[in-house]
This record gives C-alpha cells, sequence and structure tokens, in this order.
C-alpha cells in the first residue's frame, strides 16, 4: 500500500511538471500531445485529457 502511493506521487510530481513545461515550450508541447494521443486509448481518458490536448496543440502550433 506504502509503495502504490509512493508510485501515484512520484507520477502525479512527474505529470505536473512535464504539463507545465509543455504549455511553454512548443517542441514539448508537440510531443506530449502526440504521446497522449498514442497512450490514451480508453474513451474516458480521452474526455478527461481533450482540454489538456487542445492547449497543447495550441501552443505546438507557435512553433
Amino acid at each position: 500500500t506504502r509503495q502504490k502511493a509512493s508510485d501515484t506521487r512520484r507520477k502525479i510530481i512527474v505529470g505536473a511538471i512535464v504539463t507545465t513545461e509543455a504549455l511553454k515550450d512548443p517542441k514539448i508541447a508537440k510531443w506530449m500531445a502526440a504521446t497522449l494521443r498514442k497512450n490514451a486509448t480508453r474513451e474516458v481518458d480521452q474526455k478527461e485529457i481533450a482540454g489538456l490536448l487542445a492547449e497543447l496543440d495550441a501552443k505546438a502550433g507557435t512553433a
């Protein structure tokens, strides 16, 4: 249980940092959007990240 909580916390931290950087850098935004589209295959996950993908696409378009 403790290991799972630690793993979840680590994923949250890494996700927050990568997302923040992606919204600042068009190259990272493009990579992140492509990676999310490739790996988020469940419909519920796709709906959850739709807004983020729109932001990433907008940032990637400024490259």
